[in-house]
């Protein structure tokens, strides 16, 4: 009988934890806009940004922490220069696509830094994987996309190096285990 009470209490447990866990992952995501496909990255933030939603949009340093930064990543901090910004969600299936901004903008150009990140996470807030779409590293490449739907995602670069400059386009989708994959073309 002891036993039997053990092992339910060890299951209402461990599903109030999922749920938690859940439930603060919902709470993360009220704070980005719903988009649909087609999808521009820069447009979104600039539509967000058209209404008024400056403080709304910030990224707190815990939900960065939390749900946003990569293992290994000690790039990204939170000082000054830097800059987060929520952007888009849309629930797809069994998973969510995720679009945020992170910046370093320095009066020294050639040490900015800004990407659109694209990342899946699973329906309970677990990251899968993320790829940055759109943005630019100083004066040497830009970037930017179009999000077509989740098998057409193109990525198109601009390299410049001296008075040289290189143009080239990279195709992504997101296969059916959500995690983003480079097309082959």
């Amino acid at each position: 009988m002891k036993k039997n009470i053990i092992i339910l209490l060890l299951i209402v447990f461990s599903n109030c934890l999922g749920q938690s866990i859940n439930k603060e992952f919902q709470t993360f995501l009220l704070k980005y806009s719903s988009f649909s496909f087609p999808a521009n990255p820069t447009e979104l933030l600039a539509e967000r940004e058209r209404k008024n939603e400056y403080k709304i949009i910030n990224i707190s340093k815990i939900d960065y922490n939390k749900y946003l930064r990569e293992k290994g990543d000690s790039y990204w901090e939170f000082k000054e220069y830097f800059e987060y910004k929520y952007i888009g969600k849309k629930k797809y299936n069994n998973f969510w696509i995720l679009i945020y901004y992170r910046g370093f903008l320095t009066d020294d150009v050639d040490k900015q830094r800004s990407e659109f990140i694209l990342s899946t996470f699973t329906l309970d807030g677990k990251m899968i994987s993320s790829l940055p779409i759109a943005g630019g590293y100083g004066d040497s490449i830009t970037f930017s996309s179009k999000i077509n739907d989740i098998s057409n995602i193109s990525v198109n670069y601009r390299e410049y190096k001296g008075d040289a400059e290189r143009s080239y386009t990279k195709y992504y989708y997101i296969d059916d285990g959500f995690s983003i994959r480079n097309k082959q073309k």
